[in-house]
């Protein structure tokens, strides 16, 4: 397949890919076979009203957010933060050890959590470094 231009499209659940430039066929595992024809037509007039997603495109948590209340923060990375039965995950995954946690805080674009002893702890270069809390 000659090298073109690939677009992720969402519309509503439905997850489209957009080619352009791509011209040839090629055949993918199970048997599925994908033939592109060369066209000029750009994704709006493929799919009106869709828009491109990106996976750059997050708004971090406000600074000082906490869980709790909220659900989750997201970092100025864009990573998803959760703490569920006191251990903090990153975007699904666990970060690190924790235990007992009872806060997760956002400020200053660093990731924060604090256990039932008070210990105050920051995520640093994918490590959790003991600081005092922070102001």
């Amino acid at each position: 397949m000659k090298t073109g231009n690939i677009l992720l499209v969402f519309l509503g659940n439905l997850l489209i890919l957009l080619l352009s430039g791509c011209s040839g066929s090629s055949t993918l595992e199970g048997g599925y076979s994908i033939n592109v024809e060369s066209e000029s037509r750009s994704p709006s007039s493929l799919l009106p009203g869709s828009q491109p997603y990106s996976t750059a495109s997050f708004i971090p948590s406000a600074d000082g957010s906490t869980i709790p209340p909220a659900s989750s923060l997201t970092d100025g990375s864009g990573n998803i933060w959760t703490v569920a039965g006191g251990v903090i995950y990153e975007n699904g995954a666990l970060a690190g050890f924790s235990d007992a946690v009872i806060l997760l805080l956002f400020h200053g674009n660093v990731i924060y959590q604090e256990n039932i002893h008070d210990d105050w702890w920051a995520w640093v270069n994918g490590n959790w470094i003991a600081v005092s809390p922070p102001n």
